[in-house]
């Protein structure tokens, strides 16, 4: 049981809407993953899509190989994130939208979706490593970094 469950669909909304924002981590079932599972996300942009950075428990073989691409994996730590079971990274070379409509619907249907947020180091470590990205287009960047910068 979590408080959300007594609250009414009103309420619901109210507290999805004011803990929608930037650096605020959700879990989410994702179809882009291989096999589809659920994951954690960072919401990084809120527009008409949602922006999202994926959480991994670790980084993929592909990136470790990689020093350009391991350099946009940043370290967020459980003992600072009470909604992690370990250790784990958010990639920083792509991101992912969802229509925010249906991301929205989703949390207010199940609000424990709704996690904490990125620390304060966790998030300025995100924007290091999204403003070094190079599989991010410039302008995605600039976008990127204005919405958690705020």
């Amino acid at each position: 049981m979590q408080l959300s469950d007594f609250l009414s669909d009103t309420d619901k909304e109210k507290y999805v809407r004011s803990r929608f924002t930037p650096c605020r981590v959700i879990r989410r079932y994702c179809i882009f993953t291989a096999p589809p599972k659920q994951k954690f996300l960072v919401i990084s942009c809120i527009k008409a899509e949602t922006a999202f950075l994926v959480i991994n428990s670790k980084i993929p073989s592909f990136i470790v190989s990689k020093k350009h691409l391991c350099d946009c994996q940043v370290l967020i730590d459980k003992s600072s994130h009470d909604f992690l079971d370990h250790d784990s990274y958010v990639d920083c070379t792509k991101t992912y939208y969802e229509d925010t409509p249906e991301i929205f619907k989703e949390l207010v249907a199940d609000t424990g979706n709704l996690k904490g947020e990125v620390s304060d180091s966790v998030r300025k470590n995100i924007l290091e490593a999204l403003r070094n990205s190079p599989t991010i287009s410039s302008g995605e960047i600039g976008m990127l970094i204005a919405a958690i910068s705020k």
